[in-house]
């Protein structure tokens, strides 16, 4: 898989126009890069920085906001390291990366972990509804290979036709890092309003390269 670069923007769910409750608010605290992060990153094992982003990318299918992995990123280079040295073997080395991975897609997720969306964003889906809501379901409709629950979708949605709005174009291309991102939150939810999130947070990834 091509790496390509992330954006330090704040995630797509950040819908532009809306007024945050204090839950929110303090829920978006989630995407502060904390200084800690940001050193003990870049002191462990900076030369296998590039190696540990390209294994969550293709981990994930996608690359999440560095505030999302960077916790993570010192571990994925460890693991790394005492397999190249030899200190893990294969399995124990996929059990610590997988581990990582799941923290990561969590921690991207976490947003999305109540059953039940606020009402203001089931009222954002169906203002900005038109001109591409129809196009964008029925994209990640054919991607699933089937039509998922409003409330499992309804988020993934949003974020892909937010990015449609600024590039239509996207809409021709084959299945990009954010359709990836997508499917992996509906899948996320199926879990959560099936099971639970304990075994949301325990399932599997579902666009692993």
């Amino acid at each position: 898989m091509q790496h390509r670069e992330r954006s330090t923007e704040p995630p797509t769910e950040n819908l532009a126009g809306r007024v945050y409750s204090t839950e929110e608010i303090e829920a978006g605290r989630l995407y502060t890069v904390l200084w800690q992060d940001l050193d003990k990153a870049a002191r462990m094992l900076p030369e296998l920085a590039q190696p540990a982003l390209d294994l969550i990318e293709t981990g994930l299918g996608y690359l999440p906001h560095p505030c999302v992995t960077l916790p993570e990123e010192p571990s994925i280079r460890l693991a790394l390291h005492k397999h190249r040295r030899g200190d893990w073997d294969e399995t124990i080395c996929h059990q610590r990366l997988l581990s990582s991975l799941k923290r990561i897609r969590n921690r991207d997720m976490r947003h999305n972990a109540e059953p039940v969306y606020h009402p203001e964003i089931y009222q954002t889906y169906a203002a900005t509804y038109y001109p591409y809501g129809y196009a964008v379901r029925q994209r990640l409709v054919h991607l699933l290979g089937y039509e998922p629950a409003l409330a499992c979708s309804l988020m993934a949605e949003l974020w892909v036709r937010k990015a449609v709005a600024g590039e239509p174009g996207l809409l021709l291309m084959e299945e990009t890092a954010l359709d990836r991102r997508a499917i992996t939150l509906i899948r996320y939810r199926e879990v959560v309003l099936a099971r639970g999130k304990k075994e949301a947070d325990g399932s599997i990834l579902p666009c692993a390269a």
